[in-house]
């Protein structure tokens, strides 16, 4: 029915006629819409996910090519993403210690083949509806504590920076006690900033509308590169633009710049001091793309979704603590109000380290010309 909440599953097989009788099986979820994805191994498993699919539950075969059913299951459960993703075991593989085996790595159940369908339409169902309650609380006590966090923290920053301000203005300071204070005032500056983001954030979370107005993106952009002008010019960093001309976009003025000066001053942030960070603007087909890249250190392949995650940075996946891990996260959730799409990629591989060098982050917006 047409408004019921959809089931989304990935299913992965390497037999086209398991996953038949899977997704018929399924289907038998009454007052739920359903939608399915499927692979036919661990890797293309994995291809899906990263391709931005994110299911409500995973039912995977065990003996399969290239890889498993079991490495795909710890590789699952490794991820930030999508470790609380309930994942079932469907498998000719029985017996008590495979059984364990899958257990333990994380399954949360085990279904013999040949299995009965209701029995593995309830038990995706019933899962299902707990990871979704797990879910919607998770999200209701984030948003509590950033409320909290964001309100009774403003009045204690406002006070700390005002007062601050107020002893850097006496005299006779020593220049000790003057280096002090401004270590004060910095830091206090970088939490009242964190609450900012955490406010705006919230915010963007509950807004379903946003009020719309055509407007030409490359000046947009503009306006974004000299907020990050300050940025760019104490590393050194040139930005080299490319325009095609592209007809107008609609979009929120204000916050649409807010997501550009995100990504912006991400790539500059991880741009190497004397480098370059390179803009576009293109027309693809009935898209409008526009393009932000640098040339960093790059996010390994199989982390590139986790980075806009709230309170993930590209440091912390690179195993550093820089940041606050919500520019991306807003500037995501901007461009998802406006209809479109940003995404990430490494761009290219050093042939020497054989690692991803540099990153470029793709904003992808419907052209409404035709």
């Amino acid at each position: 029915m047409e408004g019921d909440p959809t089931i989304q599953v990935l299913i992965v097989d390497d037999q086209p006629a398991i996953r038949e009788s899977v997704r018929i099986s399924i289907r038998t979820i009454k007052d739920y819409e359903l939608d399915f994805c499927e692979a036919s191994n661990g890797v293309e498993g994995i291809a899906r996910l990263q391709s931005g699919f994110m299911p409500d539950a995973i039912i995977s075969d065990i003996m399969m090519p290239e890889m498993d059913g079991y490495e795909f299951c710890q590789k699952v459960k490794e991820s930030h993403l999508w470790c609380t993703i309930p994942f079932f075991f469907l498998t000719a593989k029985g017996g008590v210690n495979n059984r364990e085996i899958g257990l333990k790595i994380g399954a949360v159940g085990y279904i013999e083949k040949p299995f009965d369908p209701r029995v593995l339409g309830a038990s995706i169902q019933s899962q299902v509806l707990a990871y979704w309650q797990l879910r919607d609380k998770l999200s209701h006590s984030v948003n509590t504590i950033l409320s909290v966090f964001s309100h009774e923290a403003g009045t204690a920053l406002n006070n700390i920076i005002g007062f601050t301000d107020l002893m850097r203005e006496s005299i006779g300071l020593s220049s000790e006690h003057q280096l002090w204070l401004d270590n004060i005032l910095s830091s206090a500056k970088r939490l009242e900033k964190l609450r900012r983001k955490s406010a705006f954030l919230m915010e963007l979370q509950h807004t379903d509308f946003l009020h719309l107005e055509l407007d030409n993106l490359s000046a947009l952009v503009d306006v974004a590169i000299e907020t990050s002008w300050l940025a760019a010019k104490e590393k050194n960093i040139q930005i080299v633009k490319h325009y095609a001309e592209v007809p107008a976009i609609a979009v929120h003025r204000i916050f649409m710049i807010e997501a550009i000066v995100a990504v912006l001053e991400n790539a500059i942030q991880f741009t190497p001091a004397e480098g370059t960070v390179y803009i576009s603007i293109e027309r693809e087909e009935d898209d409008i793309i526009f393009s932000i890249e640098d040339e960093g250190v790059g996010v390994p392949s199989d982390r590139l979704l986790e980075i806009f995650e709230p309170f993930v940075t590209v440091a912390n996946v690179l195993n550093h603590h820089k940041g606050t891990g919500l520019s991306l996260a807003i500037a995501k959730r901007i461009v998802d109000l406006h209809a479109g799409v940003l995404t990430a990629k490494s761009h290219s591989v050093d042939p020497l380290s054989n690692k991803n060098t540099g990153a470029k982050f793709n904003f992808r917006f419907p052209c409404l010309a035709r």
